[in-house]
């Protein structure tokens, strides 16, 4: 197999979601900005996503240290190992197989050391074929296996847990959740897609603190333009002197939420019909965009996650 789309990247050409990613220990492979990115040693590579791709990085990345314990061999088929790999660790650990799960990655919200090991192991309801495994001392993946009626839960079951550890353990977390993984290699995309998740959804300020990768398509979308384009049509669309009140924004949130429905957004936010109509009339006037119009609806959603996105935000911030 040629080399011939891998290139070693200059580090001032590396994009800063590149770097935190990798100075995190998060993974040694991840996908940002159209591209396969990998870290070999000291090196960062970059080449276009492809199945052909993908697996030419990871035979460079085979000398690495084999894994040891069953934890360990995982996390090398979660940060990304060849199908033949895969197969060779499960025999070797007697790792159950993949059928259909997803992968939920759970970090914490405070600074500094936190060790998350201990009490999620602790608190966390396993059901059969679920697997909790460690990565390093701050984080904690959950391959969660999916029931005929359990995929429309996953995102329940990872708020329920969240609370149980701020509960009983005093430790804050976020968490993103993968698309659906059937087979070694879908599973190392769960992952990072999860990982994915979390990063777009602090970046854009997303409700937190459960991030779902297949709810942030219009997020990954605004990526895919170039930032300096992104900034010039906001400030071309989206005309206000001031930012919106997190009063005014929440309303808007809700009412998209409702799918535009005055009634139903008015009981969520316990709100009378017209205060919440004396919004959307104040947001029209500030911002020029009728939200109660579906055009200026997805223009107004569109071009607020832009302005979420040039917002500095501490983690945890929604």
């Amino acid at each position: 197999m040629e080399n011939r789309f891998l290139e070693i990247c200059d580090p001032a050409a590396v994009p800063d979601r590149v770097r935190a990613f990798f100075s995190g220990d998060r993974g040694r492979m991840v996908s940002c900005d159209g591209a396969i990115w990998a870290r070999a040693g000291k090196w960062i590579l970059r080449c276009e996503p492809g199945e052909e791709a993908e697996a030419c990085l990871r035979d460079l990345l085979q000398g690495e240290k084999q894994p040891e314990t069953r934890e360990e061999a995982w996390e090398k088929i979660l940060t990304g190992c060849t199908e033949e790999e895969a197969e060779r660790l499960a025999r070797r650990f007697q790792l159950p197989g993949i059928r259909c799960a997803r992968v939920i990655v759970f970090i914490p919200l405070q600074e500094g050391s936190i060790k998350l090991s201990e009490p999620f192991q602790e608190l966390t309801p396993l059901e059969e074929g679920d697997v909790l495994i460690p990565r390093g001392e701050d984080q904690m993946i959950l391959i969660k296996r999916l029931t005929d009626h359990a995929e429309t839960e996953v995102s329940e079951y990872a708020s329920a847990l969240l609370e149980t550890m701020e509960s009983e353990a005093g430790i804050r977390c976020l968490c993103g959740i993968g698309n659906d993984a059937s087979g070694w290699q879908a599973l190392f995309r769960s992952y990072q897609e999860a990982l994915e998740a979390v990063d777009t959804g602090l970046r854009f300020h997303l409700n937190a603190p459960v991030f779902l990768y297949q709810e942030q398509t219009l997020e990954r979308l605004l990526d895919t333009i170039p930032k300096e384009k992104r900034q010039r049509l906001r400030a071309e669309v989206f005309r206000q002197e001031q930012p919106l009140s997190a009063e005014m924004m929440e309303t808007a949130r809700t009412f998209f939420r409702n799918d535009l429905n005055l009634t139903t957004t008015a009981k969520e936010l316990f709100i009378h019909r017209n205060t919440l109509l004396y919004r959307l009339e104040r947001i029209r006037k500030e911002t020029g965009l009728d939200v109660r119009s579906f055009h200026d609806a997805v223009i107004f959603s569109v071009f607020s996650a832009l302005q979420a996105e040039e917002t500095p935000s501490a983690p945890g911030n929604g």
